[in-house]
């Protein structure tokens, strides 16, 4: 597919995302990732997953009508590193079931998917690891597979601008098939302002000449948060809209709106949708 035909009208607004199911009616009219994964991590519960998610990806396809989905692949073995979003699938065999599971279930629709949040930035804990090893083949296969496959644009997430240097970001990405990507996602469920992920999207241009999806759904408020985790700071950035430019393709709402981002603060587990946390973004 080619993004540079695409409008924001053009993306697939999910009707079931949490803020469409609580009533968040300016919230819910904007497109947001249908993120892929689970918590469960027995084989038994894997498997009932499984058999659920071919079923889910068609609805979304069908209900799509020929608009274009986002979706954020999110089962990486030791997915988080055992942190609030934990989970995942167990080991290199299992997530190339899932990989396989959900290009059989795209046939040859178009859609734009994100890969795996976090787990190209967290490479640089593993390194020298099996973990390492196992990563960058999971992450290797899912791109090679999607390339090959279907009538995807990929991007890769490789975390924010606070986390990795650009020349950091170039060196791991030696160890994938990045050619085969339209790009990469940036700033996904964190809180860098807009003008600085811009920068950042032009720092990795100049390594790749690909460009970036940012996230734009936390990061309009005051710069740096005070923590991670569902910090008070966090606000509604720019909606969701094409930019083209030569770094960057589009902002987009990757992370939901009020899902939480790990038990603290009183809030819900990661993922688990808090009316505070909208009051929050609301300012």
């Amino acid at each position: 597919m080619n993004i540079e035909d695409l409008e924001i009208d053009d993306i697939y607004v999910n009707p079931y995302t949490t803020n469409a199911i609580y009533g968040e009616e300016d919230l819910k009219q904007f497109p947001t990732a249908i993120w892929c994964g689970t918590h469960k991590t027995t084989s038994r519960s894997l498997d009932r997953w499984f058999k659920k998610f071919y079923s889910r990806i068609r609805r979304i396809l069908k209900k799509a009508n020929g608009q274009t989905p986002v979706f954020m692949l999110y089962m990486m073995p030791n997915r988080d590193l055992g942190q609030y979003s934990k989970g995942g699938s167990k080991g290199f065999r299992n997530y190339k079931r899932f990989i396989n599971l959900f290009i059989q279930a795209l046939d040859d629709y178009p859609a734009i998917v994100l890969i795996e949040s976090d787990s190209f930035p967290h490479l640089k804990k593993l390194v020298g690891t099996d973990l390492f090893d196992e990563r960058v083949a999971c992450l290797s296969y899912a791109i090679n597979q999607l390339s090959s496959k279907t009538d995807c644009a990929t991007y890769l997430d490789i975390g924010h601008p606070a986390w990795l240097k650009p020349e950091f970001v170039a060196d791991l990405l030696t160890f994938l098939p990045r050619e085969k990507l339209r790009g990469y996602c940036i700033n996904v469920s964190n809180f860098v302002p807009v003008d600085i992920c811009e920068q950042y999207a032009e720092h990795i241009w100049r390594y790749t000449h690909q460009p970036c999806i940012i996230d734009t759904s936390r990061n309009g408020g005051v710069y740096p948060v005070s923590h991670w985790c569902n910090p008070p700071e966090q606000r509604l950035g720019p909606k969701p809209q094409m930019i083209k430019s030569k770094s960057v393709d589009m902002y987009m709402w990757i992370k939901i709106p009020g899902e939480s981002d790990g038990k603290q603060g009183g809030f819900p587990r990661a993922g688990k949708w808090s009316r505070d946390l909208v009051k929050l973004l609301k300012g």
